[in-house]
């Protein structure tokens, strides 16, 4: 999946825009994902104003089936529903 499909998705299952965020950090306590000069992907937990828990990856796919997962999961704690 690539992260113009995930943006699609978290769309059409109606998912806060205020869960995620693309390319910086968020306003508040969310997910991020940012895609690196080098070509790698970061998805990190966006809090305070600062990136907590960092993972890198090497493909957009790896790092947005992760992203995803992780947007869902915060989804189903604030809203009591997730995207399946």
């Amino acid at each position: 999946m690539t992260l113009d499909e995930a943006l699609m998705l978290f769309k059409s299952k109606k998912a806060p825009v205020y869960l995620y965020t693309i390319g910086g950090l968020g306003d508040g306590d969310c997910w991020g994902i940012e895609h690196g000069e080098d070509g790698s992907w970061t998805v990190y937990f966006s809090e305070r104003g600062a990136r907590r828990n960092p993972r890198l990856f090497a493909t957009e796919a790896d790092a947005v089936a992760y992203f995803v997962s992780k947007v869902d999961g915060l989804m189903r704690e604030y809203t009591g529903h997730g995207m399946n």
